[in-house]
């Protein structure tokens, strides 16, 4: 399942429009997380000079939000997630606020930070970002 979060297929999938409207953006509901933390990578990732240890930093976040959601819940949040991005996907000012808000709800959760401090979540980022395929130094942590 998290190979499948970050092929093409699911980028496109987050970044399509579907039949449900998105609710208001809420840095509390994981769903509406995921989807700032991909629209925070993309930015890392856009423009002349990506950041690509920024966007990995990102897919860690993304896995992290995942792991609070059951496997039955991760259909609906795609659904969700999708359709935030479609709604607000082009609202840079709201989405920048999402994903500043995710992050600092993030940054102060024990768990987050025990994971974050010990290098597992960048460990666990690397191994599934297109960034890191086939590189063994970026596998490994030597690497962005």
């Amino acid at each position: 399942m998290k190979l499948f979060l970050f092929s093409g297929a699911a980028l496109t999938m987050l970044s399509a429009c579907s039949s449900t409207s998105a609710a208001n953006p809420d840095p509390k509901k994981p769903a509406h997380c995921v989807a700032a933390f991909h629209y925070g990578r993309e930015l890392m990732l856009s423009g002349d000079n990506p950041n690509y240890k920024a966007a990995i930093g990102m897919s860690g976040r993304i896995l992290f939000e995942m792991k609070r959601m059951s496997a039955s819940e991760l259909p609906k949040a795609k659904e969700v997630g999708s359709d935030l991005l479609a709604q607000y996907g082009k609202n840079f000012d709201l989405m920048n606020k999402l994903l500043l808000d995710c992050r600092d709800n993030q940054n102060a959760d024990p768990s987050f930070q025990a994971a974050d401090k010990s290098g597992a979540i960048k460990a666990a980022a690397r191994k599934v970002d297109p960034i890191c395929k086939n590189d063994q130094a970026c596998l490994a942590g030597k690497k962005y």
